[in-house]
């Protein structure tokens, strides 16, 4: 259910939130819940104690209740928040939520749910700032990518985590190894080797710079990284560096009382000696890693070999009956990888031992198992298409968007422009029409003035033509 640095990200965001309530890591379930029921603790210590229940259920129905609650406090606390440090503590919560329900969805192969909320984890701890954990989300997106043979989006997300990583804290030996070490497995599934390689070693070699080498969580990484490494060697038929790696990981096994870890490197190890035709060294590790299993599934996978190795030595009796074992305990514990095989085998050892009907009935079979998963093959390919399809729609939509905003801008600015080039050319001919009044207006007092000089002037030159006459008239002229 949860995903492999769930347990980390919890633990960080227990750590973060300031409670006034001291808990050792023995605290019950049934005191978180007496505490959680507490009415007069604040929310942020409430979503603590969510968070360390969802812990406490992890691989349970439980689970998904809880991880529910987280997911409403943390919504409800994040909309009435105006404190930063509350703010960033729901965007935690959140971002843990969300981390979990794409889990949850990818278990159920919802795809586009477990995308959008993956991507909405990411958002969240990218908001409170909490770059590890973002990290990790990213990573888990590309696991769940992963699962869909979505390889390219799920390097890509690797990537990014692993920069992140590199630029906020690049002494994060877990974050880096852990991210890398899933950019090696996807390279490994494209059958990529050689880069798979390059990416496990960088990882093991940041554990060798370790301070804590010693931790139980980091020597199960180291075995896997070298183990992983190992079969990329045993794939491109470099058997002797394929050995090397996996001795090295049985040696780091020692160290742990992991029985499942020593019989999957003891068979693998088996894998290279049935490579090379040592029969007697892979039968002895074979019985080695037989003694180890525990349960139906490393017991099939070391039955599945035993099976081939007598098919090897051409003795199909007992080459059939560990086949027909090891194709029954993979019924049982539904592995279609393990039913392929076993199924192949048999149809080779039971047409070899002129078996046909049980090697009909095998081929029958062995068809069957490969329409499987070619099924879930094409189920996965219709998966990444529907994200294809969602992804370009919500893309198509927020083009639409874009340009109708841009639309209605322009139409406001076109608006604006006639608007000012209006205003401007009234103003142009408010402007002559104010003048030419003016010019009219200056004309006219002249023509008043010149008149009133003429009104002025006449009365004038009549009393002095009078004048003149009546001089005249005096003087008889």
């Amino acid at each position: 259910m949860l995903s492999p640095k769930t347990c980390q990200l919890l633990c960080f965001l227990s750590a973060y939130f300031v409670v006034a309530f001291a808990y050792s890591q023995n605290t019950t379930i049934d005191s978180l819940k007496h505490l959680y029921k507490n009415p007069t603790i604040h929310d942020t210590t409430r979503l603590f104690v969510v968070a360390n229940l969802i812990d406490q259920y992890s691989q349970t129905d439980s689970f998904k209740y809880w991880n529910s609650i987280m997911g409403n406090l943390a919504k409800r606390g994040l909309a009435k928040a105006k404190n930063t440090d509350i703010i960033k503590k729901n965007n935690m919560g959140l971002g843990a939520y969300y981390n979990n329900l794409g889990s949850i969805y990818t278990e159920s192969r919802n795809v586009v749910k477990a995308n959008e909320s993956f991507d909405k984890s990411i958002s969240h701890f990218k908001s409170a700032k909490v770059y590890n954990e973002m990290c990790y989300a990213m990573i888990s997106k590309g696991v769940f990518l992963a699962s869909i043979n979505d390889y390219k989006n799920a390097i890509s997300c690797y990537f990014k985590a692993l920069s992140y990583f590199e630029k906020y804290n690049p002494k994060n030996v877990d974050g880096l190894s852990y991210a890398m070490s899933s950019i090696g497995t996807a390279y490994s599934e494209l059958e990529q080797y050689e880069k798979s390689i390059e990416f496990y070693k960088k990882a093991m070699l940041l554990f060798d710079k370790s301070p804590d080498k010693e931790v139980p969580e980091d020597i199960f990484t180291k075995i896997q990284l070298t183990a992983n490494c190992g079969s990329s060697y045993f794939q491109l038929k470099n058997y002797a560096k394929a050995l090397d790696y996996y001795n090295k990981a049985f040696f780091l096994s020692k160290h742990t009382d992991d029985q499942a870890t020593h019989s999957i490197i003891l068979t693998k190890i088996a894998r290279v000696n049935l490579a090379q035709l040592q029969f007697e060294e892979a039968e002895r590790n074979l019985n080695a890693a037989l003694k180890c299993s525990n349960s139906d599934l490393t017991i099939a996978n070391v039955q599945l070999r035993i099976g081939e190795l007598f098919f090897m030595k051409k003795d199909y009796t007992t080459a059939d009956a560990h086949l027909t074992k090891a194709l029954q305990l993979a019924v049982n514990s539904q592995s279609l990888p393990l039913q392929e095989q076993a199924s192949e085998l048999l149809f080779k050892v039971n047409r070899a031992s002129h078996q046909y009907k049980k090697a009909l009935e095998m081929r029958l079979l062995w068809d069957q198992l490969q329409d499987s998963i070619h099924f879930d093959q094409s189920r996965n390919t219709l998966d990444r298409q529907q994200l294809k399809y969602n992804f370009e729609k919500k893309e198509f939509k927020y083009k639409l968007e874009n340009q109708h905003k841009n639309a209605v801008k322009n139409n406001v600015l076109i608006a604006l422009s006639a608007l000012i080039l209006l205003i401007l050319v009234g103003g142009i001919f408010y402007y002559r029409n104010n003048k030419q009044k003016q010019v009219l207006a200056s004309f006219e007092k002249n023509l008043i003035k010149q008149k009133l000089l003429v009104s002025q002037m006449n009365p004038h030159f009549i009393f002095n033509s009078i004048d003149n006459i009546q001089s005249l008239i005096f003087n008889g002229q």
